[in-house]
């Protein structure tokens, strides 16, 4: 390594030379070439030329306003995607509220109108109802169970999408995030 062909002793008395005079040809013991994995403008140079360094320290610094630019769009992108998120979540939650709500007002209607049938059926037992009346109880009691059963079936269907649209914009915000952190990364 080049530290070690380097050699510091104690200064003694003698003549001085600012130089020596000497025919040959200087070699660097290695040569690294250094490629940047982004492009810029050169902002502030670190280590000159010949500088003793390590690897990992900074050589220079560069600037790169484009990729500066790509950051900051990336960064209200994913701003705005989060905004959007949180608003469908409360929509979802809105909705989830509203299908609770639906469900708990068709689960009542069937209950009331399973009771209203089987009073019905009950007053043409006593006589009553005539058989004609029994027969249209039972086809509106028939359609509105159905009715009710579609409703809730629907129901169940709206609150899976919600779901399914809740992980599919959980996802996008995950991804978005990535592709900043990696847009930021070379930086």
């Amino acid at each position: 390594e080049v530290a070690d062909a380097v050699t510091i002793s104690e200064v003694t008395q003698a003549e001085f030379t600012e130089y020596v005079n000497a025919d040959g040809v200087l070699q660097p013991i290695r040569t690294v070439r250094v490629g940047a994995v982004e492009g810029g403008t050169v902002s502030e140079i670190i280590a000159e030329e010949g500088a003793m360094v390590r690897q990992g320290d900074t050589l220079l610094v560069l600037t790169n306003p484009e990729l500066e630019q790509q950051i900051a769009d990336q960064r209200a992108a994913y701003a705005r995607l989060l905004r959007s998120q949180q608003e469908k979540q409360l929509e979802m939650k809105q909705k989830r509220i509203t299908i609770r709500q639906q469900t708990l007002q068709t689960t009542y209607e069937l209950s009331r109108l399973e009771k209203q049938y089987r009073l019905d059926q009950e007053e043409f037992r006593m006589g009553i109802k005539s058989r004609a009346e029994l027969d249209l109880a039972e086809a509106e009691y028939n359609y509105r169970h159905r009715s009710a059963e579609l409703q809730l079936e629907s129901l169940r269907s709206d609150s899976a999408l919600a779901s399914l649209h809740a992980e599919s914009t959980q996802s996008e915000l995950a991804d978005e995030q990535q592709r900043l952190r990696r847009t930021e990364a070379r930086l």
